[in-house]
């Protein structure tokens, strides 16, 4: 039975990189089929007149999905627009028909169904925009108006926002991780423009990626909402901790390590995912209070004592910075990237081999001190940062 299931995995993970690899032909000939008719499209298709501060987003995964590629573009698209940009997103919603992915972990991952051809000429109609920001390189809408976007010679963003090569070899049970890699490599170009979250991560993906290595490097790092600076209710200091854990309930999540943590004190899930219904069955004495928002969420942020941030595959972690806004010491594990990005060299590092290990470390953080450093993450900064990176784009 194991060896069967082991030969499914494989079979699974066989299919899953065909699929891959014969989309991004796909779209490379239809990218270059539709370019060598440019000309004719081009008087056939109307350009939309935009204001001259215009910049469009494109992304495979908008609202209503939960995730941080979503918090974080709707962050970047608020400061824009509070800068005098106008923006337009081009998402699955923007289409009329769009399917849910579900297979294994993945679920409620909106996929649009759509013309490609008719979405090349979306994107021409769009370009008289100042520039283009592409949030999901990895996803059809995505790369393919990347591809289109350089056979035209527009100049574009890429946000390095997910390693999905990561997630997909969890996925395909560790089978092809090196030629996934190799994949999500080919997705990047040496002339590209690439944003990162901080200097980690694009030391990180200059090391993977000969592409990446070779393109121009942005660094803009993620604001928190004013929300997250308002004053905080002091904390319980009750003898029994409260150990919070917000994000999606997924493998990927690595949130199984939190749920069986053995460690004195009460646990909240706040989030939703794929895992939730089984997991809720499994651990009965856990609180699982369902997705939170806003004034909702800062609730949970200030009700509890410690922020458990149990994955080891995240970029950035936008969960992390909302929970240090709100002084709660992380307890994670060690890594480049994720929570390591934002607290290595600084004296807030709780960070360990084990979560016990860093529990002992969380304990002895001042979460006034925290509050204190969280303050860089103000959305001022962040503002003149990113109007930088779109002007130096065009030029």
């Amino acid at each position: 039975m194991i060896k069967l299931r082991s030969f499914q995995h494989f079979l699974f993970a066989t299919w899953v990189l065909i699929i891959l690899h014969t989309t991004k032909k796909t779209f490379d000939i239809l990218v270059w089929v539709f370019v060598l008719y440019k000309k004719t499209i081009s008087k056939t298709t109307h350009r939309q007149k935009f204001p001259k501060k215009t910049i469009v987003f494109i992304s495979d995964i908008d609202q209503p999905y939960v995730a941080g590629v979503v918090t974080n573009m709707l962050n970047l698209k608020r400061l824009l627009e509070q800068s005098g940009y106008t923006i337009k997103i081009i998402s699955p919603r923007f289409f009329n028909r769009t399917i849910e992915l579900n297979i294994r972990q993945i679920k409620k991952w909106p996929l649009p169904i759509y013309n490609p051809f008719a979405y090349f000429k979306t994107i021409v109609s769009f370009f008289d925009a100042k520039c283009f920001i592409i949030h999901t390189l990895e996803g059809t809408l995505g790369y393919s108006a990347s591809a289109l976007l350089r056979s035209l010679k527009k100049p574009f963003l890429i946000r390095y926002t997910t390693r999905m090569d990561s997630y997909v070899t969890m996925w395909c049970y560790g089978h092809y991780q090196k030629q996934y890699t190799k994949f999500y490599n080919s997705l990047y170009n040496p002339n590209d423009q690439i944003i990162y979250n901080n200097d980690a991560i694009m030391q990180w993906f200059n090391r993977l990626t000969f592409s990446a290595s070779q393109a121009k490097a942005h660094v803009w790092t993620p604001t928190l909402q004013t929300m997250y600076f308002t004053p905080i209710t002091k904390k319980s200091t009750l003898l029994t901790p409260i150990f919070l854990y917000v994000g999606r309930i997924a493998m990927e999540k690595n949130i199984l390590d939190f749920l069986t943590w053995q460690v004195h004190g009460k646990k909240i899930v706040v989030g939703d995912g794929p895992l939730l219904s089984r997991i809720k069955q499994d651990f009965p004495s856990i609180d699982f209070v369902g997705e939170k928002k806003g004034s909702e969420l800062l609730t949970f942020y200030d009700k509890a004592n410690y922020f458990v941030f149990p994955s080891t595959t995240d970029t950035f972690g936008m969960v992390c910075i909302e929970a240090i806004s709100r002084g709660l010491p992380i307890i994670g594990y060690s890594q480049q990237l994720g929570p390591g990005g934002i607290l290595q060299n600084t004296p807030f590092n709780t960070l360990a081999d084990t979560l016990d290990n860093s529990y002992e470390k969380a304990k002895k953080i001042d979460p006034d001190h925290l509050i204190q450093f969280a303050k860089q993450f103000s959305e001022d900064e962040s503002r003149k940062s990113i109007v930088s990176i779109v002007e130096q784009c065009v030029k």
